[in-house]
């Protein structure tokens, strides 16, 4: 089956919505679907992660995304929703209709029932991945991995043939994940000092925060300094003012870029 997934990734955005869909394409291939994945911005980094997990790779530029991307402090939702989904549908849909998906997934929080409702002549059922509950709703499927969330939220927001998925136990969480769960459990009840800290704020660029982190730690009296691991992605900028706190830090500090062991490193 070809399912084609409509998601984004920038630095301001971060790359968790593209890694949740990346944890569920991944578990649709085992069942010989054939996955394109579109994207509105690319550069190397989200191509090659992309192409990392053998998918396929369309692309469009939005003629008026430099007014909510690049001279914003964060993504515009609001006016990617009122201004940009009309030329994001129509672009998208050329694709689709190349594509011929018969399942549509979309992880956006700036597409709302006026792009799906666009998108229905070229695909079967749309999925719709959500976080919010704050928009009408056009899909056939929806999955909220919220925790606590219930279907109430949706009421208005979606059609009562739309099927729910809601609540943490629809969570999207890789395989290596599930599978080192109980063992990490297991070894935090046995320990009660903290001895190795894990720093990882996603794909966006954090590097001033990660400093802000490590100065504060520097200032706890610990009874012996714990091991801090950093992990950074391909995608991040200003590395070299990190360093130079890592340089004056009298811890032991491992910097890590775009690791395939996180799983493990947690």
């Amino acid at each position: 089956m070809k399912i084609m997934f409509r998601v984004d990734a920038y630095r301001k955005m971060g790359i968790g919505h593209l890694m949740r869909c990346l944890t569920l394409a991944n578990e649709l291939r085992k069942n010989d679907s054939d996955i394109t994945f579109v994207i509105s911005y690319s550069n190397e980094y989200l191509i090659s992660l992309i192409q990392s997990y053998g998918f396929q790779i369309e692309s469009f530029e939005l003629s008026n995304a430099e007014a909510t991307i690049s001279n914003s402090l964060e993504i515009d939702y609001d006016f990617w929703n009122k201004i940009l989904w009309k030329e994001d549908s129509e672009k998208t849909l050329k694709i689709a209709r190349k594509i011929k998906p018969k399942l549509i997934v979309v992880d956006h929080y700036g597409l709302d029932a006026k792009w799906h409702h666009e998108l229905r002549s070229a695909t079967k059922k749309i999925m719709v991945i959500d976080d919010l509950a704050n928009r009408n709703l056009d899909c056939d499927l929806m999955l909220n991995q919220t925790f606590g969330i219930s279907n109430l939220a949706y009421k208005d927001l979606v059609s009562a043939e739309c099927k729910l998925l809601v609540g943490a136990k629809y969570a999207l969480i890789r395989r290596d994940f599930a599978q080192l769960r109980h063992a990490a459990t297991i070894k935090r009840q046995k320990k009660s000092e903290v001895s190795r800290i894990l720093i990882s704020l996603g794909g966006s660029s954090h590097i001033d925060l990660i400093c802000q982190i490590l100065k504060n730690l520097a200032d706890i009296k610990w009874p012996f300094k714990p091991i801090v691991d950093i992990v950074l992605t391909n995608n991040e900028q200003n590395i070299d003012s990190l360093r130079e706190v890592i340089k004056k830090t009298d811890r032991k500090i491992n910097l890590m870029n775009d690791v395939d062991n996180m799983a493990k490193l947690m």
